[in-house]
């Protein structure tokens, strides 16, 4: 699958927040999220998961695109600490 958009809305801020390139890492206004990634790998953090809707999209690939891009990409979300 191809990443189209890396987005997330934080639930207690209201903020929706995108990252739209490589290492793009954007917070929301309280902190309780971040994203990075861009449209090459999804990463999360989270201070209260029950705070976070993720809004990504993606799109399938063809087989030639997915053996190209397969060792770039891949999936992470970390639970934050207090900020």
């Amino acid at each position: 699958m191809a990443i189209i958009r890396n987005a997330a809305k934080c639930l207690e801020c209201g903020d929706v927040i995108e990252s739209k390139h490589r290492h793009d890492w954007v917070r929301c206004a309280c902190g309780n999220i971040f994203v990075d990634g861009g449209r090459v790998y999804i990463r999360r953090g989270v201070a209260d998961p029950e705070k976070f809707q993720d809004l990504s999209e993606f799109s399938p690939e063809t087989k030639e695109e997915e053996k190209k891009s397969a060792g770039d990409q891949w999936t992470t979300t970390e639970t934050m600490g207090q900020i």
